[in-house]
């Protein structure tokens, strides 16, 4: 199996778990997951992660998020993040749904 056609699969099973779980993925969360993947559990799959700032980022990895958004397979969801202590908006993250 190619590597891109893993990471496509790892994304959708990711998505896909976490749908069926109830469970938000935000774009931040998988690019966690995806540097865990390679760092902790040596899963090589060539994603070159930088440090960021909310954490690792891998633009290879963003690459894949796009390509699943632009075919219609994977739904961005903008939602507002607010501060807990001022309950002002703080930023905008995006979560990620699987779509069957």
């Amino acid at each position: 199996m190619l590597i891109e056609d893993r990471i496509y699969r790892l994304i959708r099973l990711l998505l896909y778990t976490a749908k069926e779980e109830n469970t938000e993925v935000t774009a931040t969360k998988l690019q966690k997951i995806f540097f865990l993947l390679e760092k902790e559990k040596g899963i090589q799959l060539g994603l070159e992660f930088k440090p960021w700032f909310f954490g690792p980022y891998s633009s290879k990895l963003q690459d894949f998020i796009d390509k699943l958004i632009e075919i219609g397979e994977v739904d961005v969801e903008e939602e507002e993040v607010r501060d807990p202590l001022s309950g002002e908006s703080d930023r905008v993250q995006e979560a990620l749904r699987f779509k069957e």
